[in-house]
């Protein structure tokens, strides 16, 4: 999936304005990734929080001449019924499949395109800049221009009304085509030469605006009113919307920054004006205002420098942190709830839902720094990082404490919090320390080795059952109690390699420590005893041991795998995805959440345990991931499952335990095939194919523009003795050659990413005609062609045998 330059924005937003919106928007996660062009990166976020305090982000993906849009610069967009995405542009006409980007060449007649419009009969009507208007008839184009009778070769919008008839705004008046395909002219002297630069439909009536700030509409084909100067006196109007929930009422777009709400049945009388201005925090105002619509309670609008929204109050927000700011003049909502905008300067934007919490960029941070560890106290959140101790309130503002002033600057390996409420701090370093912070009363005390502590170097700590601290440092391991240092683990306890990467305690009270090359060291009091290789383990570098006390058992992390120990074996997951992971986590759901290298996989304890073909659900960049987890990092997760996830240029959130598994939305389709050379588009469920072709190519596909990649399996029934499993980002098409006659069925499921259990389907039936070779008759005739060669070879053999007998018993006598 070709994801575009992925940005998250901030912005908290209250239930009441964006709930609609945002229940509409698929609830997939994913990974979208990487499909044509890989290369989302995360720069801003929005957060919006519902009453439960569910945190919700969304994020802005670009497109442009960067990452696999043919040109940087958009006029159009719509959606088709097949879930194809089309983008006219100056260069052309683009389809966009969710993978990948597809320009029609110029050969076809389209050149330039300046507007397109999906008919009722789900027709895609092409207005181009010096062409006419095209319909496109699955790979052809009908057009109709000058010849036809068209008033200008230049079409700048195209609406329908409840009739079916076509109309097109051109740069010299307007037409329309009937239900029969004929074309006419509306001669009308208000709009005969107008530039008329947009149309817009509700059925019965047409609303239209000319170029010179003129206003109309058609009835019946014919202009049933215009509004010029005179009506409108100043307002100098550039775009119409009517209102969908009120009848005769109409918000009309100016030129500058003001919306008036006009009332079209009590003569054209202005009930209301807004000014497209924000004032928080500070004033923001959009010029030149070029589409208004109505989705979802959201009053959305579009203009020369920025995108934003009114309210069910009728508020302004401006959207100030998403990369489309120039020359936005349309927008449309696709069939899961995105939103789609496109810019004749920049390119396309979509904004889709997104389960990451961009906290980095909330807090208004601009310089990325490496979070080693989070931890939430709390309304604060307190971030480890290479240069000291920071720390955030519940509004995302810095503040300081007298723990911020001690560790400024230093390298905070590791943050946990003790069962009597004070903070500990890891203090990596040749001047490190361990210190032990009371947020209530703002005070401190310090460990290192002038009081005990083994090492100046502390990685991480673990409180143990019974309120010790084992703290793991380059040197072995210190248990502390009170404040006073009372054992420590090193060479002379019978650890090799000092240098301890975490603790774990097991549940009947040994300590297991992971080491840096050693293995695992189990210390049962005095006496240690060591895991390694021989005992089932990959590697002897261990990054993680963690309790699973639902399972009864110790996930262990790897330099290169993942395994578990439980009843004093080790069994190393083999087939797990990736090798390269650092941490994990365990939600409410029988999942695991682990942190790696690429991202976050999620998968369920029964696959690793199966060990055969797991499945997962895989998070990385392209699909809205701010950042990646950082190695030997420690991230916090609080009670009701929201992770703090500490990433090599920021932080992040995400709650596992909210389910978004849902592909209700996500469209199967198979839009067209090929056969040969040909491409033929699918407008029911069965096809006919010829005798003769050789190759099928199925384009089928998972239509989603959400961040989720979902799982895919698909098989030709009649053909395949086994599925294929793939991902959408992976998907391009099933390739079939040299398939006999007769009838086949190609199945296409979306699989649940956790259980792998099929959640929709679809079929496509394909009928091969038979060759004259293939046919029954054929192959009987064959076959009784064959049986009398054999027949007659047989007996000119028996012939010749008896004659050469027979001139032999003649020679004989």
């Amino acid at each position: 999936m070709n994801n575009g330059h992925v940005f998250t924005f901030s912005l908290k937003i209250k239930r009441r304005f964006f709930a609609a919106f945002f229940a509409l928007i698929a609830a997939l996660a994913f990974t979208a990734a990487g499909l044509a062009a890989k290369g989302g990166r995360a720069a801003s976020a929005i957060e919006y929080t519902d009453p439960t305090g569910r945190g919700i982000g969304f994020a802005s993906i670009l497109y442009d001449g960067s990452n696999g849009l043919p040109t940087s610069e958009a006029n159009a967009i719509v959606q088709s019924g097949n879930g194809l995405i089309w983008i006219g542009s100056y260069s052309g006409l683009i389809r966009y499949d969710g993978n990948s980007f597809y320009r029609y060449d110029s050969s076809t007649g389209i050149a330039s395109v300046m507007s397109l419009f999906v008919d009722s009969r789900d027709r895609l009507w092409v207005g181009t800049n010096d062409s006419g208007i095209a319909v496109l008839n699955d790979e052809e184009f009908v057009f109709y221009g000058r010849a036809d009778g068209l008033v200008s070769s230049s079409v700048r919008s195209i609406a329908e009304d409840d009739k079916g008839n076509i109309f097109i705004a051109t740069t010299n008046g307007i037409a329309y085509i009937d239900a029969d395909g004929t074309l006419h002219v509306i001669n009308s002297p208000q709009v005969n030469g107008e530039y008329v630069c947009e149309l817009y439909s509700t059925g019965d009536i047409i609303y239209g605006i000319t170029n010179n700030y003129g206003f109309f509409t058609v009835e019946n084909c014919k202009v049933t009113a215009f509004y010029g100067t005179a009506e409108t006196g100043d307002k100098k109007v550039n775009t119409v919307y009517p209102d969908p929930r009120k009848e005769g009422f109409i918000y009309l777009g100016t030129d500058g920054s003001e919306i008036y709400y006009v009332d079209l049945k009590d003569n054209f009388n202005v009930v209301g004006s807004y000014t497209v201005q924000n004032t928080d925090p500070e004033p923001k105002k959009l010029e030149c205002i070029n589409s208004i619509r109505l989705i979802n309670g959201l009053l959305w609008i579009c203009a020369d420098n920025g995108i934003g929204y009114f309210d069910a109050e009728m508020n302004f927000v401006k959207l100030l942190d998403v990369p489309l700011n120039n020359s936005i003049d349309h927008m449309v909502e696709d069939f899961e709830g995105n939103l789609w905008f496109s810019s004749s300067r920049q390119g396309i934007m979509k904004i889709v839902e997104n389960r990451f919490t961009d906290i980095f960029t909330m807090a208004g941070w601009t310089e990325s720094f490496v979070a080693n560890s989070t931890y939430k106290y709390g309304e604060d959140l307190y971030i480890a990082t290479d240069s000291g101790l920071r720390v955030l309130d519940s509004s995302y503002a810095e503040k300081n404490n007298a723990a911020t002033a001690l560790l400024a600057g230093k390298r905070i390996r590791c943050i946990k919090k003790d069962g009597a409420g004070n903070l500990w701090f890891c203090h990596y370093g040749d001047d490190g320390k361990l210190v032990r912070y009371d947020p209530q009363t703002d005070a401190y005390f310090i460990f290192d080795v002038g009081n005990g502590l083994a090492s100046n170097k502390v990685r991480m700590l673990k409180e143990l059952s019974d309120g010790r601290i084992a703290v793991a440092t380059s040197s072995g391991v210190n248990i502390i109690s009170g404040d006073s240092v009372v054992a420590t683990y090193n060479r002379d306890s019978g650890i090799s390699n000092l240098e301890i990467l975490c603790v774990e305690e097991m549940t009947d009270g040994r300590l297991m420590f992971g080491s840096d090359g050693g293995g695992i060291y189990i210390a049962d009091g005095t006496r240690v005893s060591v895991l390694g290789i021989s005992d089932g383990l990959k590697s002897e570098v261990i990054l993680r041991i963690k309790k699973d006390v639902k399972e009864e058992l110790y996930w262990i992390i790897t330099s290169n795998s993942v395994a578990y120990y439980k009843n004093g074996t080790i069994t190393t997951v083999k087939n797990m995805p990736y090798s390269n992971n650092f941490d994990l986590f365990f939600d409410d759901y029988d999942r695991l959440w682990i942190l790696s290298s690429n991202g976050i996989y999620v998968i369920n304890r029964e696959e690793l345990f199966k060990d055969d073909r797991i499945t997962f659900v895989h998070y990385d960049m392209d699909g809205g991931l701010p950042g990646i987890a950082t190695a030997n990092s420690y991230s916090y997760i609080d009670e009701d499952g929201v992770l703090y996830v500490a990433a090599s240029t920021g932080i992040y959130s995400v709650n596992i335990n909210d389910e978004r598994e849902n592909v209700s939305n996500i469209k199967l389709s198979v839009p067209y095939i090929s056969l040969d050379d040909k491409t033929v588009w699918i407008h029911q469920n069965e096809i006919r194919v010829p005798y003769d072709c050789k190759r099928i190519n199925i384009h089928a596909n998972a239509f989603t523009y959400s961040l989720a990649d979902p799982h895919i399996m698909y098989y030709l029934e009649g053909f395949d003795d086994t599925p294929v499993y793939t991902t959408k980002s992976n998907m391009t098409y099933a390739s079939y050659t040299n398939l006999k006659g007769g009838t086949y069925r190609f199945h296409i499921s979306i699989l649940n990413s956790i259980t792998g259990d099929e959640e929709r389907s679809f079929v496509l039936t394909l009928i091969k005609d038979t060759a004259v070779y293939e046919r029954p008759w054929f192959i009987g005739l064959c076959g009784l062609l064959g049986v009398l060669l054999i027949f007659g070879a047989t007996v000119l053999i028996y012939r010749r045998k008896t004659a050469k007998l027979l001139k032999k018993q003649e020679e004989n006598k």
